[in-house]
């Protein structure tokens, strides 16, 4: 399968590209290996393997969100490389141009959605980033939009908001929905991740439940330390290449 992820503004791609979840260090390497001397997730194949797979896409520019019991603002601007490059690019590029304020959503889409045990925020208000970046994808494949989980404190502060998009050559625009956990004034770095991004294919999916069978036993118990990881697990790779 084949993806493109095109930078509209054709040069914050060199500033702060979209990247191999693989190469992006997660956020508890240099803990776990201070505490324990190595990476524990490896340990954990399935941990790890989710960690590696697909793409991470790091804060283009800063953003800089104000978060109260009365409204919540964001605003993108800070890194001067990248407010130079979507300077130029909005007077370069027909039709682009990277709007400075995050609009706000309707904040019934974060009625009843947990935002975790020590948020004080009577309830999520939605932000609405519009990113440089669009996709091209074939018509059989989406993508999951995920929380950086494994890469980025940012889920401390942030809900991102997960979901599944069917980019088409009518729909590609890669946004970003997220709402702030707790009042304060937060600035998002940029080159910080802020999606975790994952491909799959759409299909019909058949499952079944029930008892187990009488005397049917699959798998195989073994004595190996690391047999699901040798002998059992799946290996996608997920590469990226400049193309220009």
């Amino acid at each position: 399968m084949k993806f493109h992820f095109a930078d509209m503004s054709r040069t914050l791609y060199d500033l702060h590209p979209i990247q191999k979840a693989s190469r992006v260090d997660g956020v508890h390497k240099k803990h776990q290996i201070k505490k324990y001397g190595k990476e524990t997730f490896a340990d954990c194949p399935g941990i790890l393997d989710y960690k590696n797979t697909g793409w991470i896409l790091p804060a283009w520019d800063e953003i800089k969100v104000y978060c109260s019991d009365n409204a919540t603002m964001a605003y993108q601007g800070g890194d001067s490389k990248s407010r130079q490059a979507i300077w130029n690019a909005t007077n370069k590029v027909e039709n682009f141009e990277i709007r400075k304020e995050c609009g706000n959503m309707v904040p019934s889409i974060s009625d009843g959605v947990p935002p975790g045990t020590q948020c004080p925020v009577k309830q999520l208000q939605p932000l609405h980033v519009l990113t440089p970046w669009r996709v091209e994808t074939s018509e059989d494949v989406s993508l999951l939009l995920l929380p950086p989980m494994y890469h980025s404190e940012i889920v401390n502060d942030f809900l991102i908001f997960p979901g599944i998009v069917d980019y088409t050559n009518r729909f590609d625009t890669l946004n970003l929905i997220m709402s702030p956990r707790r009042t304060g004034t937060y600035t998002i770095k940029a080159g910080t991740p802020l999606l975790h991004i994952i491909p799959i294919v759409k299909d019909n999916y058949n499952a079944t439940y029930g008892p187990a069978k009488k005397n049917i036993m699959k798998g195989i118990i073994a004595s190996c330390g690391h047999f699901y990881r040798k002998y059992v697990m799946k290996r996608s790779k997920y590469n990226l290449e400049l193309e220009e």
